[in-house]
């Protein structure tokens, strides 16, 4: 079984939150590729929150979190913990 390091590398984002198009040419074209990938960010960073709590819910650690996003166990609890 592929650890969570394995699996969270191998799934294609960008099937999941769509191509960010070039933008050459106009400035208005541009202000479009900014909004493109304002959206993918935000898209991404739900994903990221939804498999942070998904992790959670099944046992994982806040030091295996941390450590697959290459942050302390710290740093991942102040961004994805819940304060009750």
């Amino acid at each position: 079984m592929p650890d969570v390091k394995e699996r969270l590398t191998s799934i294609p984002l960008g099937d999941s939150l769509g191509q960010v198009p070039d933008t050459p040419g106009a400035p208005g074209d541009a202000l479009a590729g900014v909004a493109a990938a304002a959206e993918a960010v935000r898209r991404a960073d739900d994903r990221l929150r939804g498999t942070v709590e998904a992790a959670r819910a099944s046992g994982r650690t806040w030091q295996e979190i941390g450590d697959v996003l290459g942050i302390t166990r710290q740093a991942a609890f102040q961004r994805f913990g819940r304060s009750d």
